[in-house]
């Protein structure tokens, strides 16, 4: 699927806020980004994030301007513009922690560096500590990983509509 997909310029993004057939459209295109960022395709991902990113901004939605940023940080790191990531990820930081999102942040060691360098700079470095402490990491390495703590107060859990996606994935109709 991966090597597959590839998002379709020729159709707008609709950012997730409807119609259904549009939202699974933005969630795949948003998962396949995340993959291409695993696997160090950043410019692939970026031919999504960038014109998500300006449209999120552009509409004012708020909640996937903060998890395109960070993907946008994780892009620019991965091609070598720390400057540009750090600016990305201070905007992802803003959005999230006026609007009290979290769990964007889970998001593996390459973004706890750079949660790490911002939050040397003092920028949300209230927050950042926040959020570090709601998302614990393996300790050494071959360690047992600590265990994930039920977080029954998140303030942005997972909707109906991101249940049944996950669903459908894992049952491999999506």
């Amino acid at each position: 699927w991966v090597k597959a997909h590839f998002p379709d310029p020729a159709i707008p993004l609709a950012l997730g806020i409807g119609p259904y057939h549009r939202d699974t459209e933005y969630i795949c295109n948003l998962a396949w980004s995340q993959v291409q960022i695993a696997l160090g395709h950043f410019k692939e991902a970026s031919t999504f994030v960038q014109p998500a990113l300006k449209i999120a901004g552009e509409r004012g939605l708020l909640f996937r301007l903060a998890e395109l940023s960070i993907l946008q940080a994780l892009i620019q790191d991965g091609l070598g513009d720390p400057s540009a990531s750090l600016k990305a990820l201070e905007q992802a930081l803003e959005v999230s922690e006026t609007c009290g999102y979290t769990r964007f942040f889970d998001g593996g060691s390459r973004l706890d560096r750079l949660l790490q360098q911002i939050a040397e700079k003092k920028i949300h470095a209230p927050f950042i500590q926040r959020l570090a402490a709601s998302f614990p990491r393996t300790a050494a390495k071959g360690s047992q990983p600590h265990p994930i703590k039920a977080q029954p107060n998140l303030v942005d859990p997972l909707s109906e509509r991101e249940l049944e996606v996950l669903r459908l994935l894992a049952d491999g109709l999506a």
